[in-house]
């Protein structure tokens, strides 16, 4: 499955009913530009400790960042990732930059530890 087609967002979707995800996340609303491998743009937003496609109207902060890096903060569940790649201008970032401190602060309960182990599976290995 294509990661980030329509199919592979509808999964995503469905997986994702019953995760509980840290409070901390809840209210934060971050835009993606995720440069995909092929050259194209895709839009996504990560709400509430959720992806899903398309921007949100509730986000302050927008992010631009690579394919794969997408894939190991969203699949593997490694937002930590984040910061290095901001400090080495591998993604840019616009409006509140708290966002991403707290992306990658913020420890996975154990059901988003279960969803990214089934996300895995779902998803075709960027490596």
């Amino acid at each position: 499955m294509t990661f980030l087609s329509d199919h592979w967002f509808d999964e995503y979707r469905r997986l994702g009913v019953d995760v509980e995800v840290p409070t901390a996340f809840m209210g934060l609303g971050i835009n993606l530009n995720i440069k995909m491998n092929n050259g194209e743009i895709t839009e996504a937003s990560y709400v509430n400790g959720l992806l899903q496609k398309g921007h949100s109207e509730i986000a302050e902060t927008t992010i631009t960042a690579s394919e794969s890096l997408v894939y190991t903060a969203v699949v593997l569940g490694e937002f930590k990732s984040a910061l290095p790649a901001y400090f080495s201008k591998k993604i840019k970032v616009e409006g509140e930059q708290a966002a991403l401190v707290k992306l990658a602060s913020v420890r996975p309960t154990e059901s988003q530890k279960e969803f990214y182990k089934k996300l895995r599976k779902l998803s075709p290995s960027m490596g």
